[in-house]
């Protein structure tokens, strides 16, 4: 199979720096892809690249916005938008951590994946560069800012990833500019509300000297003079997490052009093709009927190898 995409990848034409705009369609069928390139002067040039198929893999935010520039009629497209919805507890330690060194993630904990049904959160080992950390930190004033930023060397980030059944949804603005409206649900509020809790424990146990949280008027525990920890899990528990009061990041991002039997649940069919298009298909996370709540990466490169073996029969 590697060999096969090599082979493949080989006899390909790029096109760099290209900007797709919508599908080319003839007579009902994809015929290829409208956009424009910068030259190497960086001028944007129109570029119509023809082709019998078409595999769209933008990601879930991008795809549907494509699909639907390009005229798509479905009741789901851009639907069923779901994000891993995530928050962050930190952990100053004695010694450096260096956070942005080493391997990027090495540990999950998954003891608090399956609280209901499937649905949980998980506890991970966060990557983090002194920039992402500088954005992280609620914005104090200049002076509080700046010595926090000399004491990430021994910060250890973890992040609660909370599987979503709340969906948001994907819509274009009139010039076809993707924007993401998604409320963050009630039960995910109660997840990430006891996953941060049990973040600080878990820091707690490990021997930090200082845990502090994310929310806008953020919540510091102090090893010395610091009171209980059930204290502070008490205080992450009554916390606002409405917007503004705390960051929510998004892990990862699924579900818009969804696979399913027919054009009445789904966008795309079990190979990807995307019904009422033809010529058209899909292979990247947007076709997950729901989220994962496992890192998705394995899972769309099955999808993505799927897809291609049909496609090449």
């Amino acid at each position: 199979m590697l060999q096969t995409v090599a082979a493949a990848c080989s006899a390909a034409e790029w096109a760099v720096n290209y900007s797709a705009r919508k599908l080319a369609q003839s007579k009902g069928k994809v015929t290829g892809v409208e956009g424009t390139y910068a030259d190497p002067h960086g001028e944007p040039r129109a570029l119509t690249i023809v082709a019998p198929k078409v595999v769209l893999a933008a990601g879930a935010l991008e795809t549907p916005a494509l699909l639907m520039r390009s005229g798509l009629k479905s009741l789901h497209v851009g639907q069923h938008l779901f994000l891993h919805p995530t928050v962050a507890v930190t952990g100053l330690y004695p010694s450096p951590i260096e956070a942005w060194k080493g391997p990027p993630q090495t540990i999950v904990c998954d003891e608090f994946s399956n609280l209901s049904e499937g649905y949980g959160y998980r506890i991970e080992a966060v990557p983090a560069h002194p920039g992402l950390l500088s954005v992280g930190i609620p914005w104090g004033g200049a002076r509080e800012h700046r010595r926090e930023m000399q004491a990430v060397r021994n910060a250890a980030p973890f992040i609660v990833l909370a599987r979503d059944s709340n969906e948001g949804q994907v819509r274009v603005t009139k010039a076809g500019r993707p924007y993401v409206d998604y409320p963050l649900g009630k039960d995910e509020k109660k997840l990430l509300r006891h996953g941060m809790a049990t973040a600080a424990r878990i820091h707690h146990a490990a021997g930090a000297e200082r845990i502090i949280t994310l929310h806008t008027k953020r919540l510091i525990w102090e090893r010395e003079g610091g009171g209980s920890i059930d204290k502070f899990c008490r205080e992450i528990g009554a916390a606002s997490t409405g917007p503004n009061r705390l960051p929510l990041y998004s892990a990862h991002q699924m579900g818009t052009a969804r696979i399913g039997t027919d054009h009445a649940t789904a966008v795309c069919d079990g190979h990807g093709a995307v019904f009422g298009m033809n010529g058209a298909y899909v292979a990247d996370s947007s076709l997950f009927p729901s989220a994962s709540g496992v890192n998705p990466m394995v899972t769309i490169m099955a999808l993505a190898r799927c897809i291609a073996r049909g496609l090449i029969r």
